[in-house]
């Protein structure tokens, strides 16, 4: 029987995004704090004579060709690196069958697209035998995109550059989030489009300290997410309201509801580009929280998830 890989990899939050104005190559430099959580995709691969892929889960109407990160990766790794396969294959001949079940949202800030393809990364790497250092995965996954690289890692990182510069902080606390999705996607370049467009942003991004020194200090328990519910923050948020008044109006609801004490919650902050919302809350609250989330917004669906969680993974 042909071998199988199976790799796993996780969605992600931004507890904080700095965001600077645009540079002279389009990317905007970022000063943010990841936290990796238990959202998972899979990423299961069989040896075929060329690289192909599946999608099951949500996301099932996703192009499977040249345009998916999962391609893409799986034709930088073989294009790089294909010559240390220790297989008897022609390195241009390696191939594989790339079977993808997506629990991440679609378009919706949890770098759904990211985690897919570091779990390529991972999963070829053991399936053509090629022995990658995980530098060197890091180096296909910063070409890839600037969360590819934080997905390999998981936990808890401070980020710089366009987010591929990343230094993992240590934390011993868990974190509890209802992730609400929507329907209706968002995309990441048009959220940077507008950001550029309202004049935000200055030429270096403001700091997270204070979010790394809530993570990294020493307060525990419901404290510790009390103070990090107050230093959480993104800067995509205002963009994210001009293009979507409906996301404005849920966010607005949210704090509104924090205010007044009545929904048991932390903070609530955009999740990357959105759409999706994050609310931080305490990992006990969380079932209850969702139901009354559910409630309160008809038609979208909440999420539970903690963190920080692993990074990617092979599923043994």
């Amino acid at each position: 029987m042909d071998r199988v890989v199976h790799a796993s990899a996780p969605g992600k939050v931004n507890i904080a995004l700095r965001v600077g104005a645009s540079r002279p190559d389009g990317f905007h430099p970022l000063d943010t704090v990841f936290e990796a959580l238990d959202v998972r995709d899979d990423v299961v691969v069989q040896l075929a004579p060329d690289l192909a892929m599946s999608i099951s889960g949500i996301g099932e109407d996703l192009p499977v060709d040249d345009s998916n990160l999962v391609i893409r990766a799986a034709r930088l790794l073989r294009d790089r690196f294909g010559h240390c396969t220790s297989l008897d294959i022609v390195p241009a001949d390696l191939g594989a069958h790339l079977a993808v079940t997506k629990r991440i949202p679609v378009a919706g800030g949890m770098a759904g697209g990211s985690a897919d393809a570091a779990a390529t990364l991972v999963a070829l790497n053991e399936l053509w035998q090629l022995s990658l250092k995980p530098e060197q995965l890091h180096e296909c996954a910063a070409e890839l995109g600037s969360d590819v690289p934080f997905s390999l890692m998981g936990g808890i990182a401070h980020g710089i550059g366009r987010g591929e510069q990343l230094t993992q902080l240590p934390s011993s606390e868990t974190h509890g989030w209802v992730m609400l999705l929507n329907q209706q996607g968002l995309s990441t370049p048009a959220v940077f489009r507008e950001f550029d467009k309202l004049g935000l942003g200055r030429a270096t991004p403001d700091t997270t300290d204070d979010v790394r020194a809530v993570i990294s200090g020493p307060t525990r328990g419901s404290e510790h997410r009390g103070l990090l519910g107050r230093a959480v923050g993104n800067d995509l948020e205002e963009p994210a309201r001009s293009l979507r008044p409906d996301v404005a109006h849920i966010i607005d609801t949210i704090r509104a509801h924090i205010a007044a004490g009545v929904l048991g919650a932390h903070a609530v902050l955009l999740s990357g580009s959105g759409p999706t919302i994050a609310v931080l809350a305490e990992p006990s609250r969380l079932d209850s929280l969702a139901a009354r989330l559910e409630q309160l917004f008809p038609g979208l669906t909440a999420v539970v998830a903690t963190g920080p969680a692993r990074g990617t993974y092979l599923v043994r």
